[in-house]
């Protein structure tokens, strides 16, 4: 993910585009840092293991409907209050003392510029920058944190609630969200013509409805594993898996 940032943001800073477009070219390895946008997904995935594996062992100690509703909400504040405190401090640095300790390529740096600017304006202590305007969102790249927050606050509770309640239903629920993302993100892809991921990043690349589908491949992985932490796989399907 550093990797493809750097050679993305590279051009920005580069004398002859020419020379490096023709490097890209000759080296084939670098295909793997272009389709760097499906990186995140690997996060996503563990994101949901996590998650689904730690609740479900905790939520099996836990007795009546009240006492799950006080831990799912305990899980939703202590994400909030673990993410939240360096958020709003990079918010601050970059808002207001960045504009004053600056040495480097990229600066100086005007206190309108657009990063800071959108900041001033846009920035969202509730974690809806995936949603709004993203374009002119404050910390683009806190997309992810985004996603996360909501998944936790939404997804995570109503697939566990319902795994332990009745499997199939949690399993069905799970299956539903995989195909309902990935037929969105065909339909905007299809419907607006988009070949390269840079050029369709506020429509797919950044939205919780495209990328639910890899945070459920992950829940459904966590119920596996703790339903079923002994299963023995051999070499051949370790090596495919």
């Amino acid at each position: 993910i550093i990797g493809g940032h750097i050679l993305l943001h590279g051009n920005k800073v580069t004398n002859n585009l020419l020379i490096l477009a023709s490097e890209f070219r000759r080296i084939w390895l670098l295909g793997m840092y272009f389709n760097g946008h499906l990186a995140p997904d690997i996060y996503f995935l563990l994101s949901g293991l996590l998650m689904c594996y730690v609740c479900m062992q905790r939520l099996s100690n836990i007795v009546g409907i009240k006492n799950r509703i006080k831990f799912w909400l305990m899980v939703c504040l202590h994400r909030f209050i673990r993410l939240t405190p360096a958020y709003l401090m990079t918010v601050i640095f970059l808002t207001g003392l960045l504009v004053h300790i600056y040495d480097g390529p990229f600066f100086p740096q005007d206190i309108n510029t657009p990063i800071i600017a959108s900041c001033r304006r846009n920035w969202y202590i509730l974690y809806l920058n995936n949603l709004f305007n993203f374009k002119f969102s404050c910390l683009q790249w806190c997309w992810y944190i985004a996603n996360d927050i909501q998944y936790t606050i939404f997804l995570a509770p109503i697939f566990v609630t319902l795994l332990m309640w009745k499997r199939i239903a949690g399993v069905v629920f799970a299956l539903s969200l995989i195909l309902m993302s990935s037929l969105i993100t065909y339909y905007i892809a299809y419907t607006n013509s988009f070949e390269i991921m840079d050029v369709s990043k506020e429509e797919i690349y950044v939205r919780p409805y495209t990328r639910c589908g890899t945070y459920m491949i992950g829940m459904l992985t966590g119920w596996l594993y703790y339903d079923y932490p002994r299963i023995e796989m051999g070499s051949k399907l370790v090596l495919v898996s």
